[in-house]
């Protein structure tokens, strides 16, 4: 054990390491050939009370949190079926699981104990284990002959006992042909062990990431590398004047000034002159450069946080002057985003919501949000607290866009838009999940047939226990009164109304 273990505790290595062994049964045995449902969140459980065992020292308030948010994050594909939510949430629950486990506080010490966790994966199967395959060699050998006896004397008895009841009881008899004659899906046997080296080597090396017991394992070289401590220097090595970092910031914001000019005169009055300009219809003009303008809002996070990690403030004037330039650029930005989710809105409305724009809607929204956070921070020009506010503001904001279950606003979304005028694009909305079968069922039978016949397919072979989801489920019984039949769909007339032209 090394100076970190608590005392009391000499076989914290072993208890860790079987536990270890189990989540990568749990995994192995769970995830391949099922769907993604309640498997992920017994997985994740598993690896986390294999961790939390691996801890020396009591576990801290803020990682219980921090934790507790992960398995959250991990209890998602029990509720929402669309892939594209729950690969987003199980990203970042992981995340979440990590700075549980390493503490981190700053954007560097983040991203280098996300770096270590990386490098230590593939040591992290070895970590895993060695405590264990330690302790049964240290075993004395003789031991094995008794235990092997042991068991043939069991076998034996278990075959006379089990012919006795097979022949005595037809009911006992069936179940113990069942059994014996279970299906074993031998194709699966190698995405099972992959599986299972994938979990150990992630509980490994996440259980490695922080304080723990020593299982004999060496640190990896490239770790070791990266030094003990993520955080970044008090000061940087060459602090930028007052004259070269004034300059560009006043430049930039004179920029964003005119550009945000333009874009009350657009959105606000005065359009016509500025499209007529620019060669635009107005439809055209909604559509173009929201990304972009996404692409600004974060570069102009990017110009802050190098301005005030570079910029030299030795006096009163200088920390204004700062205040006063970062403030207008972030003032600004905020007003660039309120363009963009205004032309994504326009754009909505007129060719109706698909996974990329309710995507992009979020990410403005949620980059707003963070430029407040950054805004409040520079107010003292202190922001310690920070990144950790950065980190909870969204996991908020992502719970909360989960539990929109965003494929479902999709298709009211666009249902609501059929009623309206009488366009739909069918091949786009058969694509959606389960999430949306519900709101998908309110569009007129014939509609309806079409749109739900391939959610009708993907749904009819049915979930194991293991991998059970309440979106499925719920969209079974949605579909039993709905009835789709693929037959009935006139596809050729409804497969390229003019909506589907504008699915960009």
């Amino acid at each position: 054990m090394s100076s970190e273990d608590a005392p009391g505790r000499p076989h914290a290595g072993v208890r860790f390491a079987a536990a270890a062994t189990v989540a990568g049964l749990v995994a192995a045995l769970s995830l391949p050939g099922n769907r993604v449902g309640l498997n992920l969140l017994l997985t994740a459980v598993a690896v986390a009370c294999a961790v939390t065992l691996a801890r020396p020292r009591a576990l801290s308030l803020d990682a219980v949190v921090l934790a507790a948010a992960a398995l959250l994050f991990a209890a998602v594909p029990v509720v929402r079926d669309a892939s594209w939510v729950v690969a987003i949430d199980a990203c970042f629950g992981a995340g979440l699981a990590l700075l549980a486990v390493t503490g981190a506080s700053s954007w560097a010490a983040m991203a280098t104990e996300s770096l270590r966790a990386l490098l230590r994966l593939p040591g992290g199967v070895r970590y895993a284990v060695a405590p264990l395959y330690g302790h049964l060699a240290s075993r004395r050998w003789e031991r094995a002959g008794p235990i092997a006896r042991g068991g043939l004397i069991g076998a034996g008895l278990l075959i006379v006992f089990g012919t006795l009841f097979v022949t005595a009881d037809r009911a006992f008899a069936q179940m113990a042909r069942d059994a014996v004659s279970m299906d074993v899906d031998l194709a699966l046997v190698p995405a099972r062990v992959v599986v299972a080296v994938v979990a150990l080597a992630a509980t490994g090396a996440l259980a490695s990431s922080g304080p723990r017991v020593d299982a004999g394992v060496r640190t990896p070289a490239l770790v070791r590398l990266l030094g003990r401590d993520g955080e970044p220097a008090s000061a940087p090595a060459r602090a930028l004047g007052r004259a070269e970092w004034v300059v560009p910031l006043v430049l930039l914001d004179l920029l964003f000034a005119a550009f945000v000019a333009v874009q009350v005169a657009v959105l606000f009055g005065g359009e016509r002159h500025v499209l007529d300009t620019a060669g635009l219809t107005y439809a055209q003009y909604a559509r173009s450069g929201f990304f972009q303008l996404c692409a600004v809002g974060a570069g102009a996070l990017a110009v802050v946080a190098g301005a005030v990690r570079w910029s030299r403030r030795r006096t009163r004037a200088d920390r204004v002057l700062v205040r006063v330039l970062l403030g207008a650029l972030l003032v600004l930005t905020l007003v660039v985003l309120v363009s963009a989710l205004r032309r994504l809105t326009l754009y909505e409305v007129t060719y109706g919501y698909t996974r990329l724009r309710i995507s992009v809607h979020a990410t403005i929204l949620w980059l707003g949000g963070v430029i407040v956070l950054v805004m409040a921070a520079g107010i003292r020009l202190r922001g310690r607290w920070l990144p950790r506010a950065v980190i909870a503001f969204t996991a908020a904001a992502l719970m909360t866009f989960t539990a929109m279950s965003p494929d479902a606003v999709i298709a009211r979304a666009n249902v609501e838009r059929f009623e309206d005028t009488g366009r739909i694009d069918v091949a786009y909305l058969s694509t959606l999940s389960a999430d949306a079968t519900a709101a998908l069922s309110a569009l007129p039978a014939d509609v309806r047939a079409c749109v739900l016949a391939d959610a009708a397919r993907r749904l009819d072979d049915g979930d194991s226990w293991v991998s059970y989801n309440v979106a499925r489920a719920r969209a079974r019984a949605t579909l039993e009164t709905a009835s789709p039949d693929e037959r009935a769909c006139p596809r050729p007339p409804l497969a390229r109304p003019p909506y589907s032209a504008g699915r960009r």
